[in-house]
C-alpha cells in the first residue's frame, strides 16, 4: 500500500486513498492547531513546524503532500467554535472559496471539491470545513480520523462522540485503536474505554516458561492477538516461530491499557514486581503501541531485559527512555506514517544511537507491526 497525495487522496476510495485521506486529516490537525504543540510537547506556537517534523518524517509528509495552511488569523479562529463552523459551512455562496460547492452534491463529491478548494486556498477555517465535511464520509475510517481531529479543534465532544463510541465497536482493529485514542484524549473516564480496560481472560495456559513476553497496549488488554490461546495468532506465531521460551502461562503480565501516563507507570512499576515475584530478571520484552513504553519505563524500577523490542512505539522522549544500565538491547519496528502515532501527538520515529530502528515498507497500520504474514514477508524475525 502506497500513499496517495493530497488532494488526489479525496477523489478517490481505494485502500490506499481512505489510509492517505486519515492520515491527512490527522495530520491537519496539527497544522491547524499550534496549541496542541504546546501543550503535548511544551514548546511556543512558533516552532510547530519543528515539532511536526517528528511526527511526520519529511519524506512521509512529501508523499502525503499534507497541505499548509495560513496562519491563523481571526475569521481562522472560529475553528475554536464547532457550531459557528458548521453554520458557515452550510452556506452557500459567501466568503473562504465556497461559491463553487453544491450542497446537494452527494457527500464525496462536495468532498473532493472542499479538498480542491483547500489545495488553492490554504485557508484554515476550509481545513476545518474539510474535516467537517468528512464527519459524514461513507467510509468509516476516514469518519472517525475527521471526529478525532474535528473534535480536537473545537472542543465539541458531543458532535463527534457518537462517531467514537461507535468506532470502538468496529471490527477492524485499526478504526477501534482510533476511535478509542482519540476519545481518550477528550474523555479518559469515557464509559465506552473503561470496557477496554477490564482483566482480559485467558482460555489457554501452559507451562511457565522464562525469558521472553509480550506486552500489550492501549486499550488492547482484551484483544487475543497477544494472549495465550488455542486458536493461532500472534503469540502462538512467536512462541512456534520465533522464541520458543515465549512465557504461556494464564497469568502472563497484563495492564490496565489505560490512555494515561500515570496508567503506563502504574504498569511499569507492576511489571517490574511481576518479574520480581516469578524470578523472570532477564526477560525479553515484545511491547506494542504504548505497552513497549510500559516496558521501557519498567527498567527504572528494577526491571532487566536481555531485549527490548518495540513495536509501533510512540516516541516520547526523554519521558519514556530506558534505564541503560537495565537492558541490554532495543529494538524498534515501525510503518511509516502511523495513524495512531500521528493521532498520540508521539514521534514516528527514534533517533537514537542505542535504539535500533527498523522501518517496515508499509503505511499507516498500527497493527501492522503484530501481524504474523508481516514478520514473515519483511523479515522482522532477522531484524530483532
Amino acid at each position: 500500500m502506497k500513499p496517495i497525495p493530497f488532494p488526489e487522496a479525496f477523489r478517490g476510495d481505494s485502500p490506499e486513498s481512505l489510509m492517505s485521506q486519515a492520515a491527512i486529516l490527522i495530520a491537519l490537525r496539527f497544522r491547524l492547531w499550534p496549541y496542541a504543540f504546546e501543550l503535548a510537547y511544551g514548546v511556543a506556537a512558533s516552532d510547530r513546524r519543528i515539532v511536526f517534523s517528528a511526527i511526520l518524517s519529511d519524506e512521509e509528509a512529501v508523499a502525503l503532500r499534507v497541505p499548509e495552511v495560513d496562519e491563523m488569523n481571526e475569521r481562522g479562529r472560529e475553528l475554536r467554535h464547532g457550531a459557528a463552523l458548521r453554520q458557515y459551512s452550510r452556506r452557500t455562496g459567501q466568503a473562504f472559496g465556497f461559491r463553487s460547492i453544491d450542497p446537494n452534491h452527494p457527500v464525496l463529491e462536495r468532498i473532493a471539491e472542499i479538498a480542491d478548494v483547500l489545495d488553492r486556498e490554504r485557508n484554515p477555517l476550509d481545513a476545518g470545513a474539510l474535516l467537517l465535511a468528512c464527519l459524514e464520509h461513507p467510509h468509516f475510517l476516514v469518519r472517525v480520523a475527521a471526529a478525532a481531529a474535528y473534535g480536537q479543534l473545537c472542543a465539541d465532544l458531543p458532535f463527534v462522540g457518537a462517531i467514537l463510541v461507535e468506532g470502538i465497536q468496529d471490527a477492524n482493529l485499526l478504526v477501534k485503536t482510533l476511535a478509542a485514542t482519540a476519545l481518550a484524549q477528550f474523555d479518559a473516564q469515557h464509559p465506552a474505554l473503561q470496557v477496554l480496560q477490564r482483566p482480559a481472560s485467558s482460555p489457554f495456559g501452559g507451562p511457565r516458561r522464562r525469558t521472553s513476553m509480550l506486552v500489550h497496549g492501549t486499550f488492547a488488554r482484551t484483544e487475543t492477538w497477544w494472549q495465550p490461546r488455542p486458536e493461532y495468532n500472534f503469540h502462538a506465531y512467536i512462541k512456534f516461530e520465533v522464541r520458543p521460551d515465549l512465557y504461556s502461562a494464564p497469568d502472563r503480565f497484563e495492564w490496565t491499557g489505560g490512555y494515561s501516563d500515570r496508567d503506563r507507570e502504574d504498569g511499569a512499576q507492576s511489571l517490574a514486581a511481576w518479574a520480581v515475584q516469578r524470578q523472570e530478571q532477564g526477560i525479553a520484552l515484545f511491547g506494542h503501541s504504548h505497552g513497549a513504553n510500559v516496558t521501557l519505563r519498567a527498567t527504572h524500577y528494577g526491571l532487566r531485559n536481555e531485549k527490548l523490542v518495540l513495536l509501533s512505539c510512540p516516541v516520547h522522549l526523554p519521558k519514556y527512555e530506558p534505564l541503560w544500565a537495565n537492558v541490554n538491547d532495543v529494538v524498534s519496528v515501525r510503518v511509516k506514517a502511523d495513524l495512531v502515532i500521528m493521532l498520540d501527538g508521539g514521534g514516528q520515529r527514534f533517533r537514537h544511537p542505542r535504539i535500533r530502528e527498523n522501518v517496515l515498507s508499509l503505511w499507516f497500520n498500527h497493527s501492522a507491526t503484530h501481524e504474523p504474514d508481516v514478520w514473515r514477508s519483511h523479515g522482522v524475525p532477522s531484524m530483532i
